[in-house]
């Protein structure tokens, strides 16, 4: 019910001081900031392939109840923060998250519930951040540098998975 209330609320508890504490709604791949943030809500109950909707960077307090933790194996490579960065995504079946790097950290993705995920990965090599640095602010990016990309890694994630996307690597 938490989790309803704060999506219902939408980013008003937001403030210009602390914009990490924002939700993005994206609708068919893009942000839509006029699209009802429920709409992504009853797409977890009755997704629709010709419209998806999902909605990004959700901050619940209840995440910390959730007992996420970086999995013992991870932390022979990387060793977590202490202060956490936890945000969960709302992607509803057929929602596609285009190509893009999210830059300041490592990050660490873990499904939850009884879903899969794909995940296309590339290493972040100049030739590639200079790719996307290309097609900066334009729609349908791995659609348009697929083919020039180097170094793809496909992975499939489930709910006993978790997959570490180093800073600056490119992925969708």
């Amino acid at each position: 019910m938490a989790t309803l209330q704060k999506i219902q609320a939408g980013n008003r508890a937001a403030t210009a001081h602390k914009p990490e504490t924002q939700f993005h709604v994206n609708y068919q791949g893009e942000v839509d900031k006029t699209v009802d943030p429920l709409i992504v809500v009853s797409q977890l109950v009755d997704p629709d392939p010709n419209k998806p909707a999902f909605l990004t960077g959700l901050r619940l307090p209840t995440i910390d109840d959730l007992g996420l933790r970086v999995p013992h194996s991870v932390c022979k490579f990387f060793e977590p923060f202490h202060e956490s960065n936890e945000q969960a995504n709302l992607t509803p079946r057929y929602s596609f998250v285009d190509l893009h790097v999210d830059y300041g950290a490592d990050g660490l993705s873990v499904p939850i519930g009884d879903c899969r995920k794909i995940w296309l990965l590339y290493p972040p090599t100049i030739h590639n951040l200079m790719a996307m640095k290309a097609v900066d602010g334009q729609r349908g990016r791995l659609v348009r540098l697929v083919q020039q990309l180097e170094g793809c890694v496909v992975v499939e994630t489930n709910s006993s998975h978790a997959i570490h996307i180093p800073a600056a690597s490119l992925h969708a």
